[in-house]
């Protein structure tokens, strides 16, 4: 019989007879080291909030959240296989861009981006409200039957610049 014990050990244990009493006789007991796998961890940037601005009705604006994985213990490659947006709170502005699946062949700190769009022709702000919404990215080893979730929220401000308020202006690329 062998089995993990806890998250590091393994029991190992080696019948050697039942006596007549139907009792299991044992020889040896040894406890050793399991290979136990760690897996890999997803990262994400921005990792607390996706934050977007919009200045017009009928914008559409995408955002870009940076991925990369810590390579886990067998080392594998990741794929992000659906990029969902949940609990809109204005239904159908949020958009996954993303080609998937998209494989990270390379552990961090290479780098790959998943792009959300938000359209305010169907999200229908007004200036100065918002739209929130959860992305949730979701991915799992190469070779693994399992899948993990990573989640991140985002949020789009309608914030309109009227020119007859405008304080100053900047023009190039140095600001």
């Amino acid at each position: 019989l062998i089995g993990v014990v806890g998250e590091y050990m393994q029991l190992r244990i080696i019948k050697s007879q039942a006596n007549v009493d139907h009792r299991l006789l044992v020889d040896d007991v040894s406890f050793g080291e399991s290979d136990v796998a760690t897996p890999a961890t997803l990262v994400a940037d921005p990792s607390d909030e996706l934050y977007l601005s919009i200045g017009a009705a009928s914008e559409v604006v995408t955002g870009e959240v940076t991925v990369a994985y810590i390579q886990g213990d067998p080392p594998t490659n990741v794929t992000i296989t659906a990029v969902s947006i949940v609990d809109q709170s204005n239904p159908g502005g949020f958009s996954n861009a993303t080609s998937l699946p998209l494989t990270l062949t390379d552990p961090s700190p290479t780098t790959d981006t998943v792009f959300i769009e938000f359209d305010n022709n169907t999200a229908g702000l007004v200036e100065g409200e918002t739209a929130t919404a959860t992305v949730e990215i979701i991915w799992n080893e190469v070779g693994s039957a399992s899948s993990s979730t990573s989640s991140l929220p985002v949020r789009v401000a309608y914030l309109e610049v009227n020119p007859g308020n405008t304080i100053a202006k900047w023009y190039g690329s140095n600001i």
